[in-house]
This record gives C-alpha cells, sequence and structure tokens, in this order.
C-alpha cells in the first residue's frame, strides 16, 4: 500500500537535484523522507533513516497532499505503526 501519492518521474529529478544543491539540510531531509515513502519504505523505516520523529514525518506527508490535487483520488495514507 502506498503511504503517498506516487510521483512524477520529472519531479522525482527535481526533487533529487534540489537534495544535492541545498544548503537547507532540514528541506532535503524532508525530500529525502518522501522520496523513500514514494520507494515503498515504511514511516517507521523512513524515520530511522533520517532520524526524525514519527509525527514530523506523518505531517511532511500530510503537506505533500494538501499540495498535491491528484494526491486525495490517488493515494491511501496509513499514519499508524505497521
Amino acid at each position: 500500500m502506498a503511504i503517498i501519492a506516487p510521483i512524477p518521474r520529472g519531479e522525482r529529478r527535481r526533487m533529487k537535484k534540489a537534495i544535492q544543491t541545498t544548503k537547507d539540510k532540514d528541506y532535503a531531509r524532508r525530500l529525502i523522507a518522501l522520496m523513500q515513502l514514494h520507494e515503498g519504505r515504511t514511516i517507521v523505516d523512513v524515520c530511522r533513516i533520517i532520524s526524525a520523529a514519527r509525527s514530523s514525518v506523518g505531517r511532511w506527508c500530510q503537506r505533500r497532499l494538501k499540495t498535491d490535487p491528484l494526491s486525495d483520488a490517488i493515494a491511501e495514507v496509513k499514519l499508524t505503526h505497521p
């Protein structure tokens, strides 16, 4: 089950470029978390990888859902512990 809506290829490429070039490492952590969730990792796994609280990763997912107009129809969001 997908945690977030599928991220289009062009947007994934822009995200990877932003991760590599940004000086704001908190922003890079958020992008890395979204990329990991897109690849199918669980929220708990992503939290361990980026050393962030589960609630923070959940907020980042919710923020993405609010900004993506198609995500409400595409993604099923499960923010509970597996």
